[in-house]
């Protein structure tokens, strides 16, 4: 689907996202590579992508927000 300097910018981005506090899901990474490459992914392409870059593809987990943070921002 992707060439592997097109693979390489998808990593440099998805580590950049990742920094930045918002990994990108399975469904992200695919429109990604839609965009990229012009053709649709197959279903299974993702997690395939994920393991040939494993080894430097960045992870993360996001935290859940505060409750009472919640409540401030309401507007009720």
């Amino acid at each position: 689907l992707l060439s592997p300097q097109q693979e390489s910018a998808l990593v440099a981005h998805i580590n950049t996202l990742t920094d930045r506090g918002t990994p990108p899901t399975n469904a992200m990474v695919s429109n990604f590579a839609k965009d990229i490459g012009g053709k649709e992914p197959g279903k299974n392409w993702c997690s395939g992508f994920v393991k040939r870059w494993s080894h430097v593809l960045k992870s993360c987990y996001l935290t859940g927000l505060d409750s009472d943070r919640k409540k401030a921002d309401s507007i009720y």
